[in-house]
Order: structure tokens, then sequence, then C-alpha cells
């Protein structure tokens, strides 16, 4: 786990903002409190150069044990800039091509809670309850692994994949679906999921490298939904 040395550092700076009715909680303190409950913080981000601009921390519990290839994650977003909330949502972190993933809000929700007083309790309360239900995430996933995609199926996910990624545009399907290691040339959902996923993401042959922590949040809880409603389909 990473300790406050490897944290950026919008998560120790004090807010500018002087509106009367933000009252900010700093991000580590709302980590530490974490830690004390036995949460620690897997990997940081934050928006380029911007100390005080939004933050995400990906956490894992200190006795996490994985489920499959995966570990279960909860994902703590918050700026100390006022334009945002501290939101809470579900993650999975793929051990065999160390990629994030995270889970749409549509499947477990997302927890919002506004800088309106020390909110610590809170915030653990919430990655409590959250984590108490990541296992409904991993259920759904095994679903996934049992729903075969190929053919024109498969081919029409792509289409859909590459219009969340970069509409209007086009881009190599055979290179967004391209398995970039053994275990991922399964026809089955979810590894159709991940591999396309991580193209989206890392890029590939027409498609950059995704930088912006908010453009990788918003593409991840996209096709989250959109592979959900393909196996709902199925």
């Amino acid at each position: 786990m990473l300790t406050n040395e490897q944290l950026p550092a919008s998560v120790f700076t004090e807010s500018h903002n002087n509106s009367s009715k933000y009252q900010q909680v700093r991000t580590i303190d709302v980590v530490n409190a974490l830690r004390e409950d036995g949460w620690g913080v897997a990997k940081a981000l934050q928006i380029k150069n911007n100390n005080y601009g939004k933050h995400e921390l990906r956490l894992r519990r200190n006795n996490v044990v994985a489920v499959g290839d995966s570990l279960p994650e909860i994902i703590l977003r918050n700026s100390h800039d006022g334009t945002s909330s501290y939101t809470l949502t579900a993650g999975i972190y793929r051990l065999v091509c160390s990629n994030g993933l995270t889970v749409s809000e549509s499947t477990l929700g997302m927890v919002k809670l506004r800088h309106t007083g020390d909110i610590r309790d809170m915030v653990v309360r919430s990655a409590r309850d959250l984590g108490e239900r990541l296992p409904q995430v991993f259920e759904e996933i095994a679903k996934w692994k049992e729903i075969t995609l190929a053919g024109e199926r498969q081919w029409q996910y792509l289409e859909r994949a590459a219009e969340i990624r970069s509409p209007g545009k086009r881009i190599s399907l055979p290179h967004l679906n391209r398995a970039r290691r053994w275990d991922d040339r399964g026809t089955d959902l979810w590894t159709t999921f991940n591999r396309v996923q991580e193209n989206m993401l890392r890029g590939c042959r027409g498609v950059r490298k995704v930088v912006s922590v908010e453009s990788g949040f918003k593409l991840n809880q996209e096709l989250w939904d959109m592979t959900h409603e393909f196996a709902l389909g199925a």
C-alpha cells in the first residue's frame, strides 16, 4: 500500500474556497480515518499539476483476497477547489494486467458526500457498506464469463465500444479487440470487456492513451454499462 510520501500533493492541500457553505475535510484526513478502519491506498492519481483539483485514490482492504484474477477495490474521488463532492464507487483490479476497472454506479450505486462538515465518519461508513456489497460485482462477472460473444454479436459490441471511445471517428476494431496476453484471448463477455477496456484506455492503433482522470473514469463506467446491457440481451 502507498505511504503518505507516495500520494499526490492534491491530497494534502488546504482549500482556497471561502464559501460559508464549504467546509473542507482534506483527503489525507479521510484517508487516515480509512486506514484506521483497515483500508489502504493502492494507487493514487491527480489531474496534471493541479494541486487543488480532482484526484482519485483506489482503496483496498489490507487483508483483501483475490477473486479469480481480480481484487475488489473502492474508488475515492475528491478535489480541494470546491468543484466536487467526495464520491465512492466500486472498482476491480486485474492482477494479470495491472489494470484498474471501474464498476458503473448502476450496479452498486455511487456515494456522494458534500463538503459540509467533518464527514470522515460518514466516508468510513460508506466505504464499509460499499465493501460489503462488492461480492455482487463478482456475481455479475461470473455471469459475463458464461456468455459467449462471437461473430456478429462481438462485432456489434466492438462498434458500440468504439463509439464510446471516439464518437464519430473510425477506429480499427481488430486493434480495439487485440489481446495483449494469452490469457485474454477468450470469446466470453468478461474477457472481451477486459481486452477492449485496456485498449480503450492504454491506446491502440488510431487511439491515444487516456491520461485524464475524469475521462478514464467516464469511459470505464460507460463501457461497464454497455457490457451489462449485452449481458441482459444474451
